[in-house]
């Protein structure tokens, strides 16, 4: 069973890398471009990892970090 990933960065050339990063590995990779839906899919799909820029619209890395922790 695939591993899940949970990729949050605004920058769409950083979640194309990481995408093609983890193309080869036996990953499922899902990707969000702020912290609200970060903080909403890591919710919904319970991911094994999440990848989260530190400056994003909506909240930051950090407050993702904080919030998925306190859960």
């Amino acid at each position: 069973m695939p591993k899940s990933v949970l990729v949050a960065d605004d920058s769409l050339t950083i979640r194309k890398v990481v995408s093609m990063l983890f193309a080869t590995e036996d990953f499922t990779l899902t990707s969000v471009d702020n912290g609200l839906d970060a903080v909403a899919k890591a919710r919904e799909l319970r991911p094994d990892l999440v990848l989260a820029d530190c400056m994003m619209p909506g909240k930051s890395g950090y407050d993702v970090c904080h919030e998925l922790k306190s859960d």
